[in-house]
């Protein structure tokens, strides 16, 4: 046989992955096809109820996982111009998502005290003078005290609150100082103030956030 010519085309193929389970599971069946299990295979596949609200894959038993097979169902020609070739991550680029995962697990960190936290600006290279290799990320939160926290390499934190009463700024600068090294400034915009707190360490953030919490409550 005449061996075909080979041309590499840059492909973007849908494909679909079938996969085969094994898993354990006690199930009522009719007594009358028990022992018979061609004709139980077919019974439970035309009935789900029995088994299927209680499938869960991660529950299958890995040791008989079973096997993989794909089917590509779609093939088209990529626009490079476009949809170019996935290259390999540089080393900047694998620094960059370490600092970029590092910002949201200090957002998840600080969401176990303000939980309407997320990101609103997600981890880009910072516009500061001399920030150098820095990216930074901010994350807002919501309710009686809405703010952002801006995010530096997941490890230093500039909190910013705006709109408060001069009490409650007052309040809020005194609890920072008495638990943070960052001291806390306060603005005052026509009797409306703000305040600005950082650059916090990992564990100052979490304090910040809990002081913040405790002044966000219908108490204070």
């Amino acid at each position: 046989m005449t061996a075909q010519a080979l041309v590499e085309l840059p492909l973007r193929l849908t494909i679909t992955e079938e996969v085969t389970y094994s898993w354990r599971h006690r199930t009522a069946v009719p007594a009358a096809i028990s022992a018979d299990l061609p004709a139980l295979a077919e019974w439970l596949t035309q009935n789900e109820d029995p088994w299927v609200s209680d499938w869960d894959p991660s529950d299958a038993d890995s040791a008989e996982h079973g096997t993989c097979s794909l089917t590509v169902d779609e093939v088209q020609i990529r626009d490079l111009d476009t949809d170019p070739d996935r290259l390999q991550p540089t080393p900047q680029d694998v620094h960059d998502q370490a600092l970029d995962g590092a910002a949201y697990a200090a957002m998840h960190l600080l969401r176990a005290e303000l939980p309407t936290l997320t990101m609103t600006a997600v981890p880009q290279p910072s516009t500061m003078r001399g920030a150098g290799g820095d990216r930074e990320a901010v994350a807002s939160w919501d309710g009686l005290l809405p703010g952002d926290v801006t995010i530096t390499n997941g490890c230093r934190f500039l909190f910013h609150i705006d709109g408060l009463a001069e009490r409650t700024a007052d309040a809020i600068a005194a609890a920072v100082d008495e638990v943070c090294d960052p001291a806390a400034q306060t603005w005052d915009a026509d009797g409306v103030f703000s305040v600005q707190i950082g650059e916090a360490t990992r564990a100052e953030a979490v304090d910040l956030a809990r002081i913040i919490a405790r002044y966000s409550t219908p108490d204070h």
